[in-house]
């Protein structure tokens, strides 16, 4: 019996070892660090020459969008209900931009500084001067006041302004192309 039982304990031991050798084997074959997926910042790293230009570009495109969609008499074509009070319609206008500006905040990671504060100076004064003629605009009509606010915009500094943020992002999309 004793020899019985030191033979099953060797057995045990050599199928135990053989186990051991196999798998270290197995593990030799398999690599050493498992695949992980890339993150849009790794790719970036890697493919510095067209990944980050595209979110650049793309990121311009964005700017252009909604420096077109926070311009006040063009939201007004969007916005307008002529059965709005003022103070409601001041409301829509102002959520309306602060919308677009919450829609297109990442933005500016990808493009210029002085072309990101620009753009939030200018959405700024927009929001002033909606708010500043609802202010003087209390016993009018919606009609009025948006009459107001287009007239205000025709020819003012803030329609230069928003002519010239244009361009300056349309300048800053252009040099990345080159």
């Amino acid at each position: 019996m004793d020899i019985l039982f030191l033979i099953l304990q060797i057995g045990s031991f050599i199928l135990l070892a053989i186990t051991f050798l196999l798998i270290v084997k197995q593990k030799k074959n398999i690599s050493p660090t498992p695949i992980i997926p890339q993150t849009p910042a790794q790719t970036i790293i890697k493919n510095p020459d067209t990944t980050a230009l595209n979110y650049k570009l793309q990121a311009y495109e964005r700017l252009i969008l909604f420096c077109e969609r926070m311009y006040p008499p063009q939201l007004i074509l969007k916005t307008y209900n002529a059965n709005f009070s003022v103070k409601e319609m001041q409301a829509i206008l102002n959520e309306t931009i602060q919308k677009e500006l919450e829609h297109n905040i990442t933005q500016q990671i990808y493009v210029n500084h002085k072309v990101w504060k620009w753009m939030i100076t200018v959405k700024d004064n927009h929001l002033f001067a909606i708010n500043a003629i609802a202010d003087g605009s209390k016993n009018l009509s919606p009609a009025m006041y948006v009459k107001k606010i287009i007239e205000y915009y025709d020819g003012n500094e803030l329609r230069e302004q928003h002519l010239l943020l244009l361009d300056a992002i349309q300048q800053e999309a252009k040099l990345i192309l080159k």
